[in-house]
C-alpha cells in the first residue's frame, strides 16, 4: 500500500464504571482505489466491590461496578447506488481495521500506572490488500470480493462488553442459532449453570422470542451470515462463579447482502 495516500482514523475511548458507550456509526464505504486504516482502542474500567462484615473481613464477593460497550465497525462494498458505479464491489486498494479492548481497575488508568496496562483482553484485526491483484477497474473482482463471497455487500463486527450489552448478546446468539437452523440442524440449548432450560417460564419466553425472530427474518431483504464469539477473561471479576453464567464480552460478526439488513 502507498502510505502517501493512506487515510487513517484512530479512536480512543475510556468508559468509567457504571457508564455505557454506544458507538454506532454509519458504514464506511471504501471506494475504488482507496486506502483506509482504522484503529479503535477502548479502555473499560471497573471498580471492585466486596461485602465487609463487622470484623473487617470479606464476607462475600459481589459483582464489580463495570463499564459497558456496544460498538459497531461496519463497511459497505462500494458506491453501488451511484451513477456509473453500480458494479463497484470491494474494489479498494487497502483496508485495515483493528479493535483493542482493555479492561482495567479504575485507578490503573492514572498516568503513574499506565505501565500496568500492557495487554488487551481482546484484539479483533482484519487486513485486506487488493494491490496484489490485477483488478484495475471497479467492476473486476478483487481478492477481497472473492473472499467475502458473491453478493455480500455489507460487513460488520459488533463489540459487546459489560452488563448493559448482555441483552444484545443474548438476542444475537438467538438470531445466529435461528439463521443456522434455516440451513442445518442445530443442537438444543444448554445451561452452563447446571439448571434445565426447559421450565415453563423459559418455554414461554422462547416461543415469544421465536415469533419475534420469524418477523425479523421475514423483513430481511437477502442473505445474512451471523456468528457470536464469547470472550472469556479474568479481568473485572469475570471469573467470579456467582456471575460467570455468561461471558461479559462477546464479538458479533455479520456478512449481509445489504446495509439495510445490518440495520
Amino acid at each position: 500500500v502507498s502510505f502517501s495516500k493512506l487515510c487513517k482514523s484512530t479512536i480512543q475511548c475510556t468508559i468509567e464504571p457504571g457508564c455505557t458507550l454506544l458507538y454506532l456509526p454509519d458504514p464506511t464505504v471504501p471506494y475504488h482505489q482507496s486506502s483506509f486504516q482504522e484503529r479503535r482502542e477502548f479502555t473499560c474500567q471497573y471498580s471492585p466491590k466486596s461485602d465487609i462484615n463487622q470484623n473487617g473481613n470479606v464476607e462475600e464477593e459481589v459483582m464489580p461496578l463495570m463499564g459497558s460497550i456496544i460498538s459497531v465497525d461496519w463497511y459497505s462494498s462500494g458506491r453501488r447506488f451511484s451513477t456509473g458505479m453500480e458494479e463497484e464491489r470491494w474494489a479498494f486498494d487497502y483496508l485495515a481495521t483493528r479493535t483493542e479492548l482493555f479492561v482495567v481497575e479504575q485507578d490503573q488508568t492514572q498516568p503513574k500506572a499506565q505501565a500496568q496496562r500492557t495487554r488487551p483482553v481482546l484484539i479483533e484485526s482484519m487486513i485486506f490488500d487488493n494491490k496484489i491483484s490485477d483488478a484495475n477497474h471497479a467492476s473486476i473482482r478483487t481478492p477481497a470480493a472473492i473472499a467475502l463471497g458473491q453478493n455480500l455487500d455489507a460487513m460488520a463486527t459488533i463489540l459487546l462488553h459489560g452488563p448493559s450489552s448482555l441483552p444484545v448478546a443474548k438476542r444475537a446468539k438467538s438470531l445466529s442459532r435461528y439463521l443456522a437452523g434455516l440451513c442445518t440442524r442445530t443442537r438444543s440449548g444448554y445451561s452452563f449453570d447446571g439448571q434445565s432450560e426447559d421450565d415453563g417460564d423459559n418455554i414461554v419466553e422462547e416461543v415469544e422470542e421465536h415469533d419475534e425472530l420469524e418477523k425479523l427474518i421475514e423483513a430481511l431483504g437477502g442473505k445474512v451470515l451471523l456468528s457470536v464469539t464469547p470472550i472469556k477473561h479474568s479481568k473485572g471479576g469475570h471469573q467470579n462463579q456467582k456471575f460467570n453464567k455468561q461471558p461479559l464480552t462477546n464479538m458479533v460478526r455479520i456478512l449481509a447482502e445489504s446495509n439495510e439488513d445490518v440495520y
